[in-house]
């Protein structure tokens, strides 16, 4: 498996007119290419790594729906537990993310078994909806496009969305799993694919709980309304009747990350090279100046010919990062 790039130095900042607009026309076309094509289809399935699916357990937060994989697997052992926070991405939802999650654990048990460091904690993979996605729809309107007038806000609504739900999880799953405290969860850790990996750098940056993370095709937080509104803005259109951009929303996109917000914590991004959705290009300078702020905490591994997926060799590098820094010592 071919090294991740440790050093800010090796990340090539292009120009900013040079990278790709992320505009539904761009998105389309790309997909276009053939149908075929690996590196635009999204295969799920494959995302198991051929491990079997691993136990399911459907757990209420009130009325927030929880799946929370592989506490069978983990039956009779005393360790603590490490949770992985998985977040699936815009117009998905959690059942998608079954296989992914499946092969999480299956990875985390493969390497307990033949890696060569001392298992530590033992790992769960949680899901759920995100707002308005799955069985959580409700308004029909609120899964728009590139060229919806109200894109940029919605995006942001169910990004903040889901950083407040995996919050919630945070607070209180370990009291539905385990109402007599028969085992702990001391470590939280943090997964997701495009809208779902905004969620998950959000969490690192935001939660001093969540101390590992690896975000799949999507880009630092402070570069997210860059993403979305870059098209807008070479047409002209933002701020306009056509694409209002209040100082409200824009205020919440362009919020600073506090000094030393990544301190200590561990990090791999995860990129596909021909990305037309989320380019790479577009995150950049930001991953780059996080990387020389954090030196050996962050690094990056962009997959040779594909595109806004996640592939198996994707779920391999965070099931081994996870194992490295969550689970074992």
């Amino acid at each position: 498996m071919k090294d991740h790039i440790k050093s800010a130095n090796d990340i090539r900042v292009p120009d900013p007119n040079n990278v790709p607009i992320p505009t539904d026309r761009v998105m389309m076309n790309a997909r276009k290419i053939n149908p075929m094509d690996a590196a635009h289809v999204m295969d799920f399935g494959n995302l198991a790594l051929g491990h079997p699916t691993a136990s399911h357990k459907h757990v209420w937060l009130v009325d927030l729906a929880v799946n929370v994989y592989g506490l069978d697997e983990i039956k009779g052992s005393d360790r603590p537990i490490s949770v992985v926070m998985l977040a699936h991405g815009w117009a998905n939802k959690a059942k998608q993310m079954e296989a992914m999650a499946s092969g999480l654990v299956g990875e985390s048990l493969r390497l307990a078994h033949e890696g060569d460091r001392e298992i530590t904690h033992d790992m769960l993979v949680v899901t759920l909806d995100q707002r308005n996605h799955g069985d959580r729809r409700r308004n029909p309107d609120g899964l728009s496009t590139y060229r919806h007038p109200m894109r940029p806000a919605d995006m942001l609504t169910v990004v903040t969305g889901g950083v407040h739900d995996y919050q919630l999880v945070m607070d209180l799953l370990a009291s539905y799993l385990f109402p007599l405290d028969e085992r702990v969860i001391t470590r939280w850790m943090a997964s997701g694919v495009s809208m779902g990996g905004h969620v998950a750098w959000r969490l690192l940056r935001d939660d001093s709980r969540v101390r590992v993370g690896v975000p799949i095709v999507s880009i630092p937080p402070e570069k997210l309304g860059t993403l979305l509104t870059i098209a807008s803005e070479r047409e002209g259109t933002l701020g306009t009747p056509v694409k209002p951009y209040p100082a409200s929303l824009r205020r919440v996109y362009e919020r600073a990350t506090p000094p030393g917000a990544y301190m200590g914590k561990k990090i791999l991004c995860l990129y596909g090279e021909v990305d037309a959705m989320v380019p790479y290009g577009l995150g950049a300078e930001a991953l780059k100046g996080i990387m020389e702020e954090y030196p050996g905490d962050v690094q990056f591994w962009v997959q040779p010919e594909r595109g806004h997926v996640c592939t198996p060799e994707m779920v391999q590098r965070a099931a081994i990062w996870f194992w490295r820094w969550g689970t074992s010592a």
